[in-house]
């Protein structure tokens, strides 16, 4: 069986809790709900609004109200499975009530169709001003910081082998006097920011859509989780 990751450990472990005692503490509910809250974001690529009930809280909320219901009823045969069991296992309850909310939305074809349409309108003239044109302090929702870190991994291996390109791109808008790594000519670094540009802009309509505080705010973990590790190093 594959080893879990140190998330779903966490998650496993608060998953357990729920069992043992039928509640949770604030930092095992949040690390639940981060779950739950990345799995509808993959689901739907970000047009969560599309399923018809309301901010991604509460949809967040209602999922987890409606799983927690049917992984109670598996206490018994759920107190005897392994971490990687349960973890499975809850990943399958969510699954199944995600699918249920976006079978009562009409029809799936219908769905899948105003998904595409809305990623194409709202980002369709995306640019690098607009990736990360806004301040920390014009972002406060904690929700924002959730979806983030739900979709950072994704994010991350999106560049693999291209981490310097992203990092100088990311520099230009962080560090303005700072060159993070150096290009053969001016045109070299030009085509390459160009090519990452689009990279990022492909990532952020086709896998997921989010708001631009959220795009802000997995560009800074990356800078800071990836950038200023390799050049401080």
């Amino acid at each position: 069986m594959t080893a879990l990751t140190k998330s779903d450990s966490k998650l496993g472990e608060c998953l357990k809790k729920l069992l043992i005692s039928g509640d949770l503490s604030e930092d095992c509910r949040k690390t639940i709900n981060q779950f739950i809250s990345g799995m509808i974001i993959v689901r739907t690529k970000g047009r969560y609004s599309l399923l018809g009930r309301g901010t991604l809280e509460e949809l967040v909320d209602d999922i987890f109200q409606e799983s927690a219901i049917s992984f109670l009823n598996k206490k018994e045969k759920l107190m005897k499975a392994s971490v990687e069991a349960i973890v499975s296992y809850f990943s399958k309850i969510v699954m199944s009530r995600i699918e249920d909310v976006r079978r009562t939305k009409q029809d799936a074809e219908s769905l899948n169709r105003e998904i595409t349409s809305s990623q194409s309108d709202d980002h369709n003239n995306l640019e690098f001003g607009e990736i990360i044109s806004v301040e920390p302090s014009d972002c406060y929702s904690p929700y924002d910081e959730l979806i983030a870190e739900a979709i950072y991994e994704t994010f991350k291996n999106e560049f693999v082998n291209k981490e310097a390109d992203l990092c100088d791109f990311i520099y230009t808008k962080y560090e303005k006097d700072t060159d993070f790594r150096e290009y053969p000519s001016a045109d070299a670094k030009y085509k390459a920011h160009q090519r990452i540009r689009e990279r990022i802009k492909k990532f952020f309509t086709e896998v997921v859509d989010v708001s631009d505080c959220v795009i802000m705010m997995v560009l800074k973990m990356y800078k800071s989780k990836i950038c200023d590790k390799m050049r401080y190093k």
